[in-house]
């Protein structure tokens, strides 16, 4: 259902990220990540997990989004595991920055996804695609 939209600078990264986070441990191969974003209808999952070293990780998080997987499983084929998934810095933006801000921030970073924390801690996952939908007025992101 689509309403007038409302300015991106208006809608905060809260009123639109998917939330609760969907995780999954270094260890997890690629079938299960897979299957994890099918399930829960996401394009990106957090992998957790202090051993999680690959560039892109920190503080033992990082994202991976479908099209890592889909470049990963084309160029390496099966057998891998999350932790072998390269992905990009994780981009952090806090639960009351705007919409704007947030498509500022992951155009500049060629990012199509952010990490969004309160008080610090990750509470949800906020998507290029988010944005469209903010941008197209839907009332259901």
């Amino acid at each position: 259902m689509s309403t007038t939209p409302r300015p991106l600078s208006a809608i905060r990264a809260s009123e639109v990220m998917h939330a609760p986070i969907v995780l999954c441990d270094p260890t997890t191969d690629l079938h299960h990540v897979a299957s994890r974003m099918a399930a829960h209808q996401i394009h990106a999952v957090v992998v957790d997990g202090n051993d999680h070293r690959h560039a892109g990780a920190r503080d033992g998080l990082a994202i991976v989004s479908a099209d890592d997987l889909v470049r990963v499983a084309v160029q390496r084929g099966p057998g891998l595991t999350a932790a072998a998934i390269p992905s990009d810095p994780v981009v952090y933006v806090d639960v009351d920055t705007p919409l704007s801000t947030v498509a500022s921030i992951l155009s500049r970073e060629g990012r199509s996804h952010a990490l969004v924390t309160d008080a610090g801690g990750p509470v949800g996952v906020l998507s290029s695609l988010d944005v469209v939908a903010a941008l197209a007025g839907l009332s259901a992101f």
